[in-house]
C-alpha cells in the first residue's frame, strides 16, 4: 500500500501525540499492563499482539508519522537489505489519531492484518483480491465495527454490524484493487471470514 509521509513537524499537538500513542504501544502492547496514566489499555489489541509474538512467532514495531493523506494507519512489510531480514510495522499516523478510541481501533486493524500476514497463522497473500478482502473483512470486524458487535450470550450476529463490516471491507480493498471486481468478492468472502477466529488456521 502506498504511503503518504510528510518531514517531521516542529508543531507541539504532533509532537505530544507521538508521545502518548508511543507511550500506549511501550506500555499497554509491550509491557501488557492493564493501563498507563493516561490512558485504559485495550484488551483486544493485548490480545491480537499477544498471538502474533507468541504463535506466529513475528515481531513488529511502530512508527509514528505525520502523513498527508487520509489514512491513520498502515501494516508495512519489508526486506532490510542491510540486516537481511523482513521487517513488519504499524504506521500510525499521528495527525490523524488525536484519541484513545482511535489508537485502538487503528491497532485493532492493523494486528489482524500482520497476523494475517504471517506463515504460522495463515496462508493469505494480501496482495490477492479475494485474500485481501478477507483481511478487511476480519480487521473491520473487531475494528471499525467492533463496538456493534452484540453480548457473548447471543450467538446470532448482529444485522447492523454485518453490513458495517461488508461495507467497511469493501472500502479498504477499493484502495488497491479495481472498483468493479470488489463488491463481489467481498460479498464471496464473507460467508468465510466474517466470523473467523483470531487465527485463520486455528481451525475455523
Amino acid at each position: 500500500m502506498s504511503q503518504h509521509i510528510v518531514p517531521p513537524s516542529e508543531n507541539t499537538s504532533t509532537n505530544d501525540s507521538e508521545c502518548w500513542i508511543g507511550s500506549y504501544f511501550r506500555d499497554c502492547i509491550e509491557n501488557n499492563e492493564q493501563y498507563t496514566p493516561n490512558v485504559q489499555c485495550d484488551e483486544k489489541v493485548q490480545e491480537f499482539y499477544r498471538t502474533l509474538i507468541s504463535e506466529c512467532g513475528q515481531q513488529i514495531s511502530l512508527q509514528i508519522v505525520e502523513c498527508d493523506n487520509n489514512a491513520r494507519a498502515y501494516y508495512q512489510r519489508r526486506f532490510n537489505h542491510e540486516k537481511q531480514v523482513e521487517e513488519r510495522s504499524i504506521i500510525v499516523c499521528k495527525n490523524h489519531v488525536l484519541e484513545e478510541k482511535d489508537l485502538n481501533e487503528v491497532l485493532r486493524h492493523e494486528l489482524i492484518h500482520a497476523i494475517d500476514d504471517s506463515p504460522k497463522c495463515s496462508t493469505v497473500n494480501l496482495r490477492n483480491l479475494h485474500d485481501r478482502s478477507c483481511s478487511e473483512i476480519r480487521a473491520a470486524y473487531w475494528a471499525e465495527c467492533g463496538s456493534l458487535l452484540r453480548p457473548r450470550s447471543n450467538t446470532e450476529p448482529s444485522k447492523v454490524h454485518y453490513q458495517c463490516v461488508k461495507h467497511t471491507a469493501m472500502q479498504s480493498v477499493k484502495l488497491d484493487h479495481p472498483f468493479e471486481l470488489v463488491p463481489e468478492s467481498v460479498k464471496r468472502m464473507m460467508w468465510k471470514c466474517y466470523n473467523s477466529k483470531i487465527r485463520l488456521n486455528s481451525g475455523d
